[in-house]
């Protein structure tokens, strides 16, 4: 038994040891990829910075990285795929939001969204104003109001307190209900896989999932689309502005 413990720890001491030398690893590989980015060495920058996520390291300032780094060389599909993935981990990012608003000026296609109804627009703007991570918070935060709100309800007599405690459920309630409403929705809306960048210089769409197709339209490298459906080693995606067309699977990066 005593064995069997001892065993135990070792493995967990190897495994926190583990975890602190690769944190150790990141940071280094972070701060050398900086270093390099700022003397200009943007391939040398761009190697650590990959380094990062080859050891299973990913957040938004790495990414966001990744899209300047690749900007700075040229590489504007590559760009736009960085930037929006670091846009789903920090989608009120001012210097980030700007960034891909300047590479996408850039870019061949100037593509038109179809205005969105006002209050998709507004639902929007409300869910994309924190990351999931800081919903995720905010509702534990609630959840824990709410659990410490009924147990005193049930316990205290008082009238007066008993109403205030329930405009207090009621609000916290509400608020516990559209944050769930946003995780729906988020889940729905920025599901992993549903959306992609064109990498290619240039991409024809087609009508149906072959070349013998009606070309229905072309895209360039850098426009996003989002991915309807895939068959064998095609898909089909939709545009921003509503066209709908079939297009090889290799010529896409999935964000």
């Amino acid at each position: 038994m005593v064995k069997k413990i001892i065993n135990i720890l070792v493995l967990i001491a190897v495994s926190l040891i583990s975890s602190a030398v690769y944190a150790q690893n990141e940071e280094q590989l972070f701060t050398e990829g900086n270093r390099l980015y700022q003397s200009e060495q943007y391939d040398l920058a761009l190697e650590k910075y990959l380094g990062i996520i080859d050891l299973g390291y990913e957040n938004g300032e790495l990414l966001y990285n990744i899209g300047n780094t690749y900007f700075k060389m040229g590489e504007l599909g590559f760009s736009v795929l960085y930037y929006e993935k670091a846009k789903r981990l920090l989608p009120e990012d001012e210097d980030l939001l700007t960034n891909l608003e300047v590479v996408n000026s850039l870019l061949v296609d100037k593509i038109t969204p179809i205005p969105s109804v006002f209050y998709v627009k507004y639902w929007n703007k409300f869910r994309n104003s924190m990351p999931v991570s800081a919903w995720k918070s905010i509702f534990f935060a609630v959840f824990w109001v709410i659990a410490v709100c009924v147990s005193i309800f049930f316990f205290n007599r008082n009238l007066f307190v008993r109403k205030i405690l329930r405009l207090v459920l009621i609000t916290f309630s509400t608020a516990a209900v559209l944050i769930i409403l946003v995780f729906i929705s988020s889940a729905i809306l920025d599901k992993p896989g549903q959306n992609g960048v064109i990498m290619d210089p240039e991409v024809r769409a087609y009508a149906s999932p072959t070349e013998t197709g009606t070309e229905l339209f072309i895209i360039h490298e850098g426009t996003k689309v989002h991915i309807k459906r895939q068959l064998d080693d095609w898909l089909e995606v939709d545009l921003a502005d509503g066209k709908v067309g079939w297009i090889p699977a290799a010529v896409i990066e999935i964000i």
